[in-house]
């Protein structure tokens, strides 16, 4: 019983990691997506200035700024993809494990039933035997 009680608390231990590597996953992912975002909010944002104030030095600036900010987020598109196939690849080994400490949980839960059983039947023989021995010595006395 130990021993499965020591898998289990591997088991579980797998588990909280796999989901603690999950979480950085979609943790970095969102960074990913929050940076996107604050790049394009950006090119709109040095084009419209740009263009208000009729500069165009302002505007030539905005075109490189968004050159060089279109490039980043292709990058960012493409560690996206990457992070994606990572996270499922994370999500399946979660499931996996998941299924493992389950497992160890049956079993445990059975061994309890296996003992509990034992012990009513431990029980039942001894009341078993009080009882004859009382019939007996009741016998004895009649």
């Amino acid at each position: 019983m130990k021993t499965l009680q020591s898998l289990y608390k591997i088991a579980t231990k797998k588990v909280e990691e796999s989901q603690e590597e999950i979480a950085k996953i979609v943790d970095v992912m969102q960074q990913m997506d929050d940076r996107e975002r604050k790049l394009l909010n950006q090119i709109d944002y040095e084009y419209g200035n740009a263009t208000s104030q009729s500069d165009a030095l302002l505007y030539s600036f905005a075109g490189k700024f968004s050159e060089k900010s279109k490039d980043e987020i292709e990058d960012i598109k493409k560690a996206r993809v990457d992070a994606k196939k990572i996270l499922a690849e994370k999500r399946e080994k979660l499931r996996v494990r998941f299924a493992e400490q389950k497992r160890y949980e049956i079993l445990i839960e059975r061994k309890r039933l296996e003992f509990k059983k034992s012990e009513q039947k431990k029980e039942q023989a001894e009341l078993d035997e009080l009882s004859s021995v009382r019939h007996i010595l009741s016998e004895a006395d009649s």
